[in-house]
């Protein structure tokens, strides 16, 4: 049964020796974009984390945008969860902003495999108009407008996009398939955007949008 946020860090806290007050540095330190999963083990260990959690611990993280405060607060909540999938020093070491895209990325396959989800699960936040794009934080425009980057280049490419999902993160396949979707990509990039995350970011982007596509292709099916 998943605990709530305050009684999971309290503990957590309490078996390492910190003081209950320390939870607000947890909370920062989880929501902090410079604990990048930068090498291999890393970033394998963040996609598998993020895919447990999509597994475990059912949540509608995707319903609210990337970065958006109620996204890094339900993310944080679930790198914490008592759920069974991994330990609290292990899920505490990178941000939890990076489990997105690999809950993204789960969704999706569940999606393909034709896997019962609740509506929670399915539920997606609304597209933004370009005046409610203007007005929201720069951090959370940036990820929404790279997430519909990602939808972009699922439209123009979608079986060389779900190629991807089926390579493992960080692996040689993983690039050859990244190099089959460049023309797409290149055709989808905002003008003045600079290209300057990871593959395992771009991975999460073209995910999420995947998972969007996917969700209102149903909704516009049951109209």
């Amino acid at each position: 049964m998943r605990k709530t946020f305050a009684v999971i860090a309290a503990i957590a806290l309490a078996s390492t020796g910190a003081r209950a007050q320390d939870i607000d540095a947890l909370k920062m330190s989880l929501n902090d974009s410079r604990l990048v999963p930068r090498d291999a083990a890393a970033i394998g260990f963040v996609s598998r984390l993020g895919k447990c959690l999509a597994v475990r611990a059912k949540a509608n993280i995707l319903a609210f945008e990337p970065r958006s405060a109620k996204s890094n607060s339900g993310l944080i909540e679930l790198t914490l969860s008592d759920v069974g999938c991994g330990s609290f020093r292990d899920n505490t070491r990178y941000s939890s902003i990076y489990l997105r895209g690999p809950i993204a990325e789960a969704y999706l396959g569940r999606l393909g495999a034709q896997k019962k989800m609740t509506k929670s699960e399915l539920r997606i936040y609304a597209e933004p108009s370009a005046e409610q794009l203007k007005n929201m934080p720069s951090d959370v425009r940036t990820d929404v407008v790279l997430v519909s980057m990602g939808a972009c280049v699922d439209k123009a490419d979608h079986s060389g996009t779900l190629r991807i999902f089926d390579t493992e993160v960080g692996s040689h396949d993983e690039t050859e398939a990244f190099r089959t979707i460049t023309p797409a990509l290149s055709g989808c990039v905002p003008p003045g955007v600079q290209l300057s995350f990871s593959k395992f970011e771009l991975r999460g982007y073209l995910a999420e949008g995947a998972f969007r596509n996917a969700v209102q292709s149903m909704s516009a099916g049951r109209s």
